[in-house]
C-alpha cells in the first residue's frame, strides 16, 4: 500500500531533509516506526501489512533541528489485497461467460431455459 502526505505549509526555517512514518494496528496502542532513514519523497510504500486489518498512520517531517509533531491520516485504514480483488473479478467474469456459454449451447440444442434472478 502506497501512503501519501502533503509537505507541511511551514518547514521551521530548515529545508525538510524526509520524513519517518509510524504504523499502528486499530487493535494496539504501540506505535511502530517503519523506516529507519527519513524517506524524502511525500509518498511511502508500506511494507508488512496484514490484509483485512485496520491501522493508523502518522508521519513526521524531519529537518536538521529535528522531528515535527506527528499528523495523522485521520481515520482508519483496512488494507485490501488489490491483487486478490482483481482475480476474485475475474473468476466472477470467467464463470459469467461459461454459464453464458452453456446457456448459449442449450439454446442451439432447442432447449428452453428460464433463468430467475
Amino acid at each position: 500500500m502506497s501512503l501519501t502526505w502533503e509537505r507541511p505549509k511551514s518547514d521551521g526555517g530548515g529545508r525538510i531533509l524526509g520524513y519517518f512514518i509510524e504504523k499502528k494496528d486499530a487493535n494496539s496502542e504501540n506505535w511502530v516506526r517503519i523506516n529507519q532513514v527519513p524517506s524524502p519523497p511525500n509518498i511511502f510504500n508500506v511494507p508488512s501489512l496484514i490484509e483485512d486489518r485496520e491501522y493508523d498512520f502518522r508521519v513526521f517531517a524531519v529537518n536538521e533541528a529535528g522531528e515535527s509533531k506527528p499528523t495523522a491520516t485521520g481515520r482508519r485504514i483496512t488494507v485490501k489485497d488489490p491483487k486478490g480483488i482483481r482475480q476474485m473479478r475475474l473468476l466472477f467474469i470467467f464463470i459469467v461467460r461459461l454459464f453464458s456459454y452453456s446457456l448459449f449451447c442449450l439454446m442451439c440444442f432447442g432447449l428452453k431455459v428460464t433463468l430467475c434472478c
